[in-house]
């Protein structure tokens, strides 16, 4: 018993804390469907801790829409508490790609699988 109560102590004791990034100016995009809606300079924070990875897009007019892709678990990645689905985009035509040629030239995106709507952004420097 006192190895649990010691296990316990230490367990309690331990804070779970997300490890950030240094933020990088980027390009966000909202796709209605497969159709551009919006593109605009944004901000992009990212980290990660205790199991997820997670993005923060801070758009130009102060929204922020946070992505959250949980590596432990089946279906985990949402987008603002909805559940989403990661893919790819072609930065020249926007089109679906499957395997990009470089990562200089894609858009990271995840469709929100309750509105088929998609949030997607891309970094500009590194």
């Amino acid at each position: 018993m006192p190895f649990l109560a010691l296990f316990a102590q230490i367990w309690v004791g331990q804070r779970a804390e997300a490890r950030p990034y240094p933020d990088n100016l980027g390009i966000c995009y909202l796709f209605q469907d497969d159709v551009l809606d919006l593109i605009q300079p944004c901000v992009i924070s990212q980290g990660y801790g205790t199991g997820e990875h997670y993005t923060i897009l801070h758009w130009s007019n102060g929204k922020k829409t946070t992505i959250l892709i949980n590596v432990t678990e089946q279906h985990g990645v949402t987008v603002d508490g909805e559940k989403a689905e990661s893919y790819i985009r072609d930065s020249s035509w926007y089109n679906r790609v499957e395997q990009p040629d470089s990562d200089d030239d894609v858009i990271f995106c995840e469709r929100i699988l309750a509105t088929d709507n998609s949030v997607c952004y891309k970094t500009t420097a590194e």
